[in-house]
């Protein structure tokens, strides 16, 4: 996780995912935190787990995923790079 503020970054290593900027001031300083990954079809599932810095407590935010220009699929064209905001109304995260 990437300390920017008010708008924390999540950008999972070795992968062509993107970057998801959280909303919230979630890390006091930037911090590798361990975690899994899997997929289900389409669907893309990234647990994190236990930060190793004192997390903030965040009332509420609202996370957008900006993917990543280098993610293909198997017939080798590019991902669109358009961001995706998570919909409704601005909730706890973690």
């Amino acid at each position: 996780m990437t300390n920017s503020g008010s708008n924390d970054r999540i950008t999972v290593v070795s992968t062509n995912l993107g970057t998801v900027a959280t909303g919230g001031n979630y890390v006091g300083a930037t911090s590798t935190v361990a975690g899994t990954m899997s997929m289900s079809g389409s669907t893309v599932t990234v647990a994190l787990g236990a930060n190793p810095t004192s997390p903030n407590t965040v009332a509420s935010g609202t996370m957008t995923w900006s993917p990543s220009a280098s993610a293909k699929d198997l017939a080798g064209n590019a991902m669109s790079t358009t961001a995706r905001t998570e919909t409704g109304a601005p909730k706890q995260n973690f």
